[in-house]
């Protein structure tokens, strides 16, 4: 907060000297007024211009740890020796944001009318996403709205939220080829650290740090509570944002970064693990007490959260590898491998998926905007099929029932894009590219005509979340590098038929060179360049096969792999542009079901105001029909003429614990096809024998709470 402000407007100047309220901080503003012809005046108070060919607006802001160190009149002077001509002051920036921006391009095949296409559009936005963080990533990292805003009072003052919105507007810097955006975070970081040694000391009496939740580039103090989230007990902090430090390792296998920079900063945070896990369960197992789940229930607690797990096993597993590159701190690596052996194991609840809270009662909180149990599989990528198939399956399995119960009709913040992108990257990670394809075509709903992303409907709040992460998703459903292994079309959207990239980095010191893609011919072609020599294994999607692997230009080396027919092992020289072609077998798209019952007439034994029958039939998953409060009750469509039908899908906000599906010619002798005593919320797909039918009804005989049946929606499928 700022407590003091001194103002002064004159003819050609506007400049504020601005003190902070809780530290010796703050910033100065200046700017200058150039007109050609015309007058400027002043009142003090603002400057009016008038009759004006051309007015030039230049200004600049200083921040400062110290406000002793600023000086208005240093700033000013500065701006009096740049040029005053805007083509001459344009020309070197376009020149180096432009040198960073055309690293990298996108082609999705538009057609030739491609300004009607949504192919068009995407790429439209992962260009927009770019450019905005280029411009928004300087001494510091993008906050809440990067470098924009459009009204004078911030929502959430600006800041820099550490519980998802900072890490997703770095998410893309890396994989997009703009690492030079990194150094801001970074420099961030590392002076936030004394103060959250404070924090861990103050609040823990643990050694090391402990990040806060709201941040402000003048305070790492965990101040900011709010009285609706228990962001004191928020330890996960220092985990996540370390892990950025690791990753540029990865990416760009700079040593001297990894052992002055990322290390320090992860032994502070495995120095708080030290002291913070000191209870034991009867396992043997650390006990994570007080564990938060990010901005769930309040002030929900409860033991061993996931994200709490998953980001401590993150950090001693990326700490272990890291120091053991360097071939120091082996006596430590042997303590954080004995800590890493007593981690919580994950809990996996009774429909198979992952519980959000490893504490032997199984909750998860499907219906919130935020994905913190997701870490394993957005962020960490500690679950995999080959190593972990059951935490995978349970992944999978929470996944879906998060894209019914909050993607498609939850209640918690809808459509909030930093909850969409997370959703993309898991569904990314764990090769759903028909999700991915889902919210990166559902996130145009949330766009200002610039292509920023709005965090509410018709533009709400501006955010930049959203947009640092899209870029992200993209490339890592095309081409995504761990551990030694690369996977190509990881992901890719069904409907990208045809396509390519260029420019973009993965994990391994390997640059995408080109990769091109025609699905429907089961052609790949690569061209990648890798910083060191190294054998990596080359991937397909599993449910492909391929036929042969080509090096067409390189001293490359190519052979068979153990790991399936959707492998090769390639062996890739230092610093050589290597050319390889990929023939793999053609799997037939999955048949796009055609739902018979969309806007048809529909009938209704009641509906509440507002909640009406046909609601549940007009293909928009946040309307819903909702009846009376009272048995029995039943919904029908008329499809309009007697079609084959086969199998219904129904979505429940409040479901009929009994009820039957019953099918009619004639509108009034009906045949029964489906019944069940154990109705579910969320989506329910029941399959049953092809049947004649025009009309289909839901007929509930017992209700499974105390409101009556809501349904999101209800499809009909069959010829």
């Amino acid at each position: 907060m700022i407590y003091s402000q001194a103002l002064s407007v004159d003819n050609e100047w506007i400049t504020s000297h601005n003190a902070y309220t809780l530290s010796p901080g703050g910033y100065d503003n200046v700017l200058r007024v150039i007109t050609k012809g015309g007058q400027a005046r002043s009142d003090g108070k603002k400057i009016v211009i008038t009759d004006a060919d051309e007015v030039l607006l230049l200004t600049t802001i200083k921040w400062y740890e110290n406000l002793k160190d600023g000086s208005v009149a240093t700033l000013k002077k500065s701006m009096l020796d740049l040029p005053q001509d805007y083509q001459t002051l344009l020309k070197p920036h376009a020149a180096a944001h432009g040198e960073i921006f055309n690293r990298v391009t996108l082609d999705l095949d538009g057609g030739e009318d491609r300004r009607l296409t949504s192919e068009e559009l995407i790429e439209k936005m992962y260009d927009a996403s770019r450019f905005y963080f280029i411009c928004s990533a300087g001494d510091f990292p993008p906050n809440l709205q990067g470098i924009w805003n459009g009204v004078f009072t911030a929502p959430w003052s600006g800041s820099y939220t550490f519980d998802a919105n900072v890490e997703l507007a770095m998410d893309s810097a890396l994989s997009a080829n703009m690492a030079e955006g990194m150094e801001g975070y970074f420099s961030f970081i590392e002076s936030l650290v004394p103060d959250w040694r404070i924090n861990a000391k103050t609040l823990f009496g643990a050694r090391g740090i402990s990040a806060q939740i709201v941040a402000s580039p003048n305070t790492g103090l965990n101040l900011c509570y709010a009285g609706v989230w228990a962001w004191q007990f928020w330890t996960q902090g220092g985990g996540w944002l370390s892990s950025y430090f690791y990753d540029y390792y990865r990416f760009t296998g700079d040593k001297v970064f990894l052992k002055n920079r990322a290390i320090p900063l992860m032994k502070e945070v495995a120095l708080f693990y030290e002291d913070y896990l000191v209870e034991i369960d009867d396992s043997g197992h650390y006990i994570f007490p007080m564990s938060c789940s990010p901005e769930v229930g309040g002030v929900l607690l409860s033991n061993n959260s996931v994200l709490d797990v998953a980001v401590a096993k993150e950090l001693l597993t990326n700490l272990i590898a890291g120091c053991s590159e360097l071939g120091i701190e082996r006596e430590n690596v042997k303590k954080w491998q004995a800590m890493l052996k007593k981690m919580p194991p994950y809990q996996i609840g009774p429909d198979g998926d992952l519980a959000e809270w490893a504490d032997g009662i199984f909750k998860h909180h499907y219906d919130h905007r935020h994905y913190s149990p997701f870490y394993p599989v957005f962020r960490s990528f500690e679950f995999s099929l080959e190593t972990t198939p059951e935490l995978w399956k349970a992944a999978e399995v929470s996944l879906e029932k998060k894209r019914d119960l909050w993607l498609h009709y939850g209640t918690d913040e809808p459509g909030i894009p930093f909850g969409r992108v997370f959703h993309a990257q898991s569904a990314a990670y764990l090769g759903q590219g028909d999700v991915v394809e889902e919210v990166l075509n559902s996130m145009a709903d949330r766009l200002y005509p610039s292509l920023h992303m709005s965090l509410k409907p018709n533009g709400g709040i501006f955010n930049f979340d959203g947009n640092g992460a899209y870029p992200d998703i993209i490339n890592r459903s095309l081409a995504f590098s761990l551990n030694g292994t690369l996977d190509l079309l990881r992901s890719v959207p069904p409907s990208w038929d045809k396509g390519s990239i260029h420019g973009i980095l993965v994990r391994g010191q390997i640059e995408i060179d080109h990769l091109q893609w025609h699905q429907s011919s089961g052609i790949i072609n690569l061209e990648l360049t890798s910083s060191i020599d190294q054998q990596i294994t080359l991937r397909v999607p599993a449910s492909k096969s391929i036929k042969s692997l080509k090096i067409i230009e390189g001293t490359a080396k190519a052979d068979v792999s153990t790991r399936g027919d959707n492998a090769r092992k390639v062996t890739l020289p230092a610093n050589e542009k290597v050319k390889i072609e990929i023939h793999h077998d053609v799997v037939e798209p999955k048949a796009i079901r055609t739902d018979l019952a969309l806007n048809k007439t529909v009938t209704a034994s009641s509906y509440l105001r507002g909640y009406d029958s046909n609601l549940a039939f007009d293909g928009n998953w946040r309307t819903l029909w909702s009846s009376e409060s009272s048995d029995p009750q039943w919904l029908a469509v008329d499809l309009g003429k007697e079609m084959t039908v086969d199998a219904v899908e129904l979505c429940w906000q409040h479901a009929g614990k009994c009820y039957t599906l019953e099918v009619s010619t004639d509108n009034v002798n009906w045949t029964e096809v489906y019944s069940t005593k154990e109705g579910k919320r969320v989506r329910e797909e029941v399959e049953f024998t092809p049947t004649k039918a025009r009309w289909i009804r839901m007929h509930g005989t017992e209700r499974g709470t105390v409101y009556g049946y809501s349904l999101w929606s209800f499809e009909v499928y069959g010829k």
